[in-house]
């Protein structure tokens, strides 16, 4: 019974976290990379005066908020899922990431973010070669690309790090870590890697 009660618990958690911020109410998500996220790297954009227009990539209840962290700055978000748009910027697309180009002229962004879509959602190798080729080419000379990814066998079937496209960039030394890569939650790996062009 008591395993029973957990189960409806976290389900009603869950859902709660999803419906919650589309009445205003957001609740943080504390993983510890999502705190280096917000609480990092987030501000340090935020606060360059070269960091205009920016993408980021796949949205869910806990990126609700960030259209306001990102007021001042032309802050654009992308997911495949239309059910996902309440999730996202007042400037949002529904479409996958490999269609950026689309939208976007060519060496037009300052900073994309791409967290957890890697790990999580893009299982093709080819789409993968092809995202990368898009960010390449919209990313403006100087820009970030920052990729946030498990760095987990479970997740590496395919991995950006092997693809032929990501040779394309170069890496940047994130100034707050003095480092291209942050190893930010030990529990799931989760890593930052930052690229520029």
């Amino acid at each position: 019974m008591a395993i029973l009660k957990r189960l409806i618990s976290k389900k009603l958690k869950l859902r709660l976290l999803k419906v919650l911020p589309l009445i205003g109410i957001y609740i943080k998500n504390i993983c510890e990379d999502r705190v280096i996220l917000e609480k990092i790297i987030f501000p340090h954009f935020i606060n360059k005066h070269d960091c205009q227009k920016v993408i980021f990539i796949g949205v869910g209840w806990y990126t609700m908020e960030y259209n306001k962290l990102f007021n001042k700055k032309e802050f654009w978000t992308i997911d495949i899922e239309p059910k996902f748009k309440i999730y996202g910027s007042k400037r949002h697309i529904i479409d996958s990431m490999e269609n950026m180009d689309s939208y976007f002229k060519k060496n037009s962004i300052d900073l994309i973010i791409c967290n957890g879509v890697f790990s999580y959602a893009v299982k093709d190798s080819k789409i993968l070669e092809r995202t990368l080729k898009v960010c390449y080419d919209l990313i403006r000379k100087g820009g970030v690309f920052l990729i946030g990814w498990n760095d987990l066998p479970e997740y590496k079937s395919i991995s950006f790090e092997t693809c032929e496209n990501i040779k394309l960039f170069k890496p940047f030394v994130f100034e707050p870590f003095g480092a291209q890569r942050k190893l930010a939650n030990p529990n799931n790996c989760h890593t930052y890697s930052f690229y520029t062009k």
